[in-house]
């Protein structure tokens, strides 16, 4: 159990950094 959450965790994160860069990104192309 402990193992899956410790997953689920890192998948978090890692989908949370992604969708960042993705708004800022996006955030950029916007003020140009």
């Amino acid at each position: 159990m402990q193992c899956i959450y410790r997953i689920n965790m890192n998948y978090f994160f890692m989908l949370n950094d992604f969708i960042s860069t993705a708004y800022l990104m996006k955030a950029d192309e916007t003020q140009k």
